[in-house]
């Protein structure tokens, strides 16, 4: 088939549309002239002022441009058109696997897709086609967007209030998740979050570091300087072995993404063995070492991220000084959670201020209330060209915006 995604250099649509061309699909679209500047990969773009409707294909609509002209053009000229949500539950495989939580998203649907083998679409804008068996994909919570889903199996991680430009209330938030526990065959979650153990559904199970009647238990956790030694149990079964990765979070996830293998019925140690050849996703803890230095590129945001992020450092480099440059992401989120915020920045050494990423908002005045309350020094490139001429120092740019492009300017100095 041919597909024109409006929109279609978001992560998400991106994705989208990599994954339908590995299927076999021709994919073309447009989008806003500054993404399409930036934008360096391979898919079809053209300059959405340029935009031409034809009837020989079908669009599928970002969500950022659902009242867009041009959205609003090919609906009023009844050509085929379907949503990016609707577009993704539309999709035909064998198994869908959705992830969804405030925090940890993206890394879980990638681990799991790994620990599988299969298809995936994952929030850094990639996407992986093997086979119609399983497909595994984010579900976000913004704007109630998963609820346009209906997986065979879904996955909750976690529930921290967020995106309080749209939910005005922490009820309305945890409230969202209930609704979308409801739309899933089978569910998968953390029995340590005190929002998701309220869940109730009849076929459901459960990871857990501090339950033993969990479906699968991780009855002991053994620190090392190459991860963590985990005795996990379940069904009737125990299993010791290394994972490598740091930080408690990131054990959650691994806990996550190997009880939906479980439940598919996988290999135990083949799934173990795959973690070996694990990448970060895209944005997500991305280290390089620059002299006897390290620097790393994070898409950390809320606060819950910025103090995981800390403990991964802490775990991974604890004797290194610790410095981040960090972006906040919407006015709203940042006023919202001020003081969360310098509570999670104050456990670095230093912190620097990155401008806010407005995003879906306007810019306002209002932000001299966030930088005076949190009382850092605004960024400089030449405060992090001096610190690198230290040694033993973790520099991590931390944000959802555009602050990889100053990851990317060190990266590229080196």
């Amino acid at each position: 088939m041919l597909f024109y995604i409006i929109g279609i250099l978001g992560s998400g649509t991106s994705a989208l549309a990599s994954l339908l061309i590995q299927m076999g699909h021709n994919v073309r679209g447009c989008d806003i002239k500054e993404a399409i500047q930036s934008y360096q990969g391979y898919l079809e773009v053209e300059d959405i002022n340029s935009f031409k409707a034809l009837d020989n294909m079908t669009y599928i609509i970002g969500n950022s441009f659902t009242s867009s002209y041009q959205a609003l053009l090919v609906k009023s000229l009844g050509l085929k058109y379907i949503t990016y949500p609707s577009m993704i539950d539309k999709l035909e495989f064998g198994t869908k696997i959705q992830v969804s939580g405030s925090n940890g998203k993206t890394f879980t649907t990638a681990l799991i897709s790994h620990m599988l083998a299969s298809s995936a679409l994952i929030g850094d804008g990639s996407a992986k086609y093997v086979n119609n068996m399983e497909f595994v994909y984010e579900g976000c919570e913004y704007k109630k967007t998963f609820l346009n889903y209906h997986p065979d199996i879904l996955v909750l991680l976690n529930v921290d209030y967020d995106h309080v430009d749209f939910y005005k209330t922490k009820y309305e938030y945890e409230e969202a998740f209930y609704q979308m526990s409801c739309q899933a065959k089978t569910l998968i979650y953390n029995l340590d979050d005190n929002v998701l153990k309220m869940i109730n559904h009849k076929n459901k199970y459960s990871f857990s570091l501090s339950n033993k009647d969990a479906t699968l238990y991780c009855k002991t956790i053994t620190k090392t300087n190459e991860g963590y030694i985990l005795r996990l149990k379940y069904f009737d079964k125990e299993k010791e072995f290394l994972l490598p990765f740091y930080a408690k979070h990131n054990i959650y996830n691994f806990l996550a993404a190997f009880l939906t293998g479980l439940i598919l019925g996988r290999n135990e140690d083949e799934m173990i063995q795959r973690l070996k050849s694990f990448k970060q996703p895209n944005r997500r803890l991305n280290e390089y070492i620059i002299g006897n230095n390290i620097v790393i590129n994070d898409y950390a945001h809320h606060p819950t991220q910025i103090k995981s992020l800390y403990e991964y450092l802490s775990s991974k480099y604890p004797s290194y000084k610790k410095i981040i440059v960090f972006e906040g992401h919407t006015l709203s989120r940042s006023l919202y959670f001020k003081k969360d915020y310098k509570e999670a920045l104050s456990k670095f050494d230093k912190v620097y201020l990155y401008p806010i990423f407005y995003a879906r908002e306007n810019k306002s005045k209002q932000e001299k209330e966030f930088y005076g309350y949190l009382k850092y020094k605004k960024y400089e490139r030449s405060f992090i060209e001096n610190e690198l001429t230290n040694n033993n120092i973790v520099i991590v740019f931390a944000g959802a915006g555009t602050i990889n492009k100053e990851f990317d300017y060190f990266i590229a100095k080196k």
